[in-house]
């Protein structure tokens, strides 16, 4: 038996989501419009799109748990915006060689 293609899974997993199609797009930034074109065949979306949204569907459908954020990934969105692990706004790399 062939393995079901990502296209197919997201079309069987927007068939069992009718009526969460709107919350879908709103919380994963992929257009109303997309996931309607989608939802009635006529268009085939960008594949971050179909990954956004089958990961969005999973996890509504309970199959898959969303994960805790790592102390790791808080550390790095903090270092984004100018702030190292010991709270200065220095640059991680000087305050590591004080």
């Amino acid at each position: 038996m062939k393995p079901e293609s990502t296209y197919d899974r997201l079309l069987r997993l927007l068939d069992a989501a009718k009526g969460k199609h709107a919350t879908m797009a709103r919380e994963t930034g992929v257009s109303q419009a997309c996931v309607s074109r989608t939802f009635r065949r006529e268009s085939v979306p960008s594949v971050t799109d179909a990954d956004l949204m089958i990961a969005w569907l999973e996890r509504a459908d309970g199959k898959t748990p969303r994960r805790k954020r790592r102390q790791s990934a808080v550390l790095l969105a903090g270092h984004a915006v100018g702030i190292n692990a010991l709270g200065s706004g220095a640059p991680a790399s000087t305050a590591l060689a004080d």
